[in-house]
């Protein structure tokens, strides 16, 4: 970043979600009217039919609001991050209540350091998780609760500014994992594997609802069938370590008889689903791993900081 003040915007995606937007927009104004950096505040509406737009025309005539083409979910963001000039974007779902101080301290890592890529929100600190060879994000893990008050890196924020520079250059969201879950994970990861960093920023209070229009959609199968076929989709895209590689392969087989078993024939669904799609998820490593410069190790025990660079506890969780 130059030596210029960073601007930025806020961007609360919608669809169909009128009555949140009655609830927590206001919240948003206040936050960019708060801010000590020129902030703006835009609706990203996702084809609402809902009288979403009419009302934010009507209520809040200097919010923005941009229609996208199509309903992508967060790969609406994409379309969007390329119409606007602001040098930091603050991403965030319809069901958030912001705090008025919630804008600043997102912002200032980006002021002081070039390689900062995204930076989270209070309570949405995660590290990743191995379970059953597949590699996720976690939020309890030993230092959870100590570290929520403590600023630090992150290894994937669903609430959070971006570098938009940044996000753009990494193509923003991947539509494979449509209609969502993983996709945060995914632009993260990418995005630690170029060297670029993700803090934790305590400090930005937000009150979350969490997938309030998910749930709306999805019944829980099938949201978890998803969530298992994007898991199998970012281990074949994105990783390249061996030994981690061998891992996630090694445990495809114990792991559909283990759900077939115990029922959770969800997990037989997703996994069956990604087979489908196996090739063309296969043909995307070479594009993941571009101008990577870190290993997919150094990331994990980076984020983490108690693993060691061996990966042994890592492995040792699954």
């Amino acid at each position: 970043m130059s030596d210029k003040k960073l601007s930025c915007r806020i961007i609360a995606l919608n669809y169909n979600g009128l009555e949140l937007l009655k609830k927590y927009l206001s919240s948003w104004v206040r936050s960019a009217q708060a801010c000590s950096y020129p902030c703006q505040v835009s609706v990203l509406d996702n084809c609402s039919v809902d009288g979403s737009v009419e009302y934010v025309k009507e209520n809040f005539p200097n919010v923005h609001i941009y229609r996208a083409k199509e309903n992508k979910v967060l790969c609406s963001y994409n379309e969007m991050a390329r119409e606007v000039v602001e040098d930091i974007l603050i991403l965030i779902n319809n069901d958030i209540e912001t705090t008025e101080g919630f804008a600043d301290p997102l912002i200032e890592p980006f002021s002081e350091n070039k390689n900062v890529f995204f930076v989270g929100t209070h309570l949405d600190r995660s590290a990743p998780k191995s379970r059953w060879g597949i590699i996720g994000a976690e939020s309890d893990y030993d230092t959870y609760h100590k570290g929520n008050h403590e600023p630090g890196y992150t290894f994937v924020a669903g609430c959070a500014a971006f570098s938009r520079e940044k996000f753009l250059t990494l193509g923003g969201y991947d539509d494979l994992y449509l209609p969502g879950y993983y996709e945060d994970v995914d632009l993260c990861f990418r995005g630690w594997k170029r060297g670029w960093l993700g803090l934790y920023a305590p400090n930005s209070k937000v009150f979350h609802i969490g997938a309030a229009s998910f749930s709306k959609n999805y019944r829980y199968f099938q949201k978890q069938a998803i969530v298992f076929r994007n898991s199998v989709f970012f281990m074949m895209k994105n990783i390249q370590d061996p030994l981690l590689l061998l891992q996630f392969y090694a445990c495809i087989i114990p792991r559909l008889l283990s759900a077939l078993l115990t029922g959770k024939f969800f997990i037989l669904n997703g996994f069956f689903q990604a087979l489908k799609k196996a090739g063309y998820v296969l043909s995307l490593r070479a594009g993941a791993v571009q101008n990577a410069v870190w290993s997919d190790r150094r990331v994990l025990c980076t984020v983490r900081g108690d693993f060691q660079e061996d990966g042994k506890r890592l492995l040792a969780k699954t």
